[in-house]
């Protein structure tokens, strides 16, 4: 049996700190259907039953992010516009509970993740807690990925030439890396240039059966 120290926690990190500078213009607010991108990001999340939701975000977007996120959500700030995915995760792992066992790192440029994809990753890590978790669809590799928290941390090894990247953790050790595979279209749809975003936008009308290839 059991005990309750040993059941998985799960914490979702969501990266929404990039200039979006080929989009030029913000892609977290970007509307979608009757909401911003963001929202649609959170609420898959939220309905996954996900608690403890740490948002990456740049300082510049503060005042929106009030009127769009929920209370639940705890907002870090990345004032460096030109920094890495990797920094945006370091700042957003000092916000994430230590009992946290799982890490999702969601990418707010991936909005048509599904719930039910959300929560086959939590499922599988309960099943495989020492193993990086990507979703794949028709045996192509997508977002988000979970990572136990004891790998995630590698983030902050001060003792490399430079500091990995959240890349890094994953192929450094292909042993430890297991693709699940799920029927979401969701995971390989990302929005970085207008074009992207007006075949998220249809994928989306489509019921994400319109992806990349």
């Amino acid at each position: 049996m059991k005990t309750f120290n040993s059941i998985p926690k799960i914490a979702a990190l969501l990266l929404a700190a990039g200039a979006s500078r080929r989009m030029n213009a913000p892609k977290l607010f970007l509307p979608l259907d009757s909401k911003p991108i963001i929202r649609h990001c959170l609420d898959a999340i939220i309905n996954a039953g996900i608690i403890d939701i740490i948002l990456v975000a740049r300082g510049l977007d503060r005042e929106r992010l009030r009127r769009e996120i929920d209370p639940i959500v705890k907002v870090v700030f990345n004032r460096n516009s030109a920094s890495e995915m990797a920094d945006s995760a370091r700042l957003g792992l000092k916000a994430v509970d230590q009992a946290t066992t799982g890490l999702i790192v969601c990418l707010v440029d991936h909005p048509l993740v599904a719930t039910r994809t959300l929560q086959i990753l939590m499922q599988q890590h309960a099943a495989m807690p020492d193993k990086v978790l990507i979703p794949t669809f028709d045996g192509r590799k997508g977002h988000p990925t979970l990572f136990p928290v004891s790998i995630i941390h590698e983030l902050f090894n001060i003792s490399a030439a430079s500091q990995p990247t959240l890349r890094d953790l994953i192929y450094k050790h292909p042993a430890r890396v297991t693709f699940i595979p799920v029927e979401d279209a969701g995971i390989l749809l990302d929005m970085d240039t207008k074009k992207d975003y007006e075949r998220v936008c249809q994928a989306y009308t489509k019921g994400r059966r319109v992806y990349i290839h």
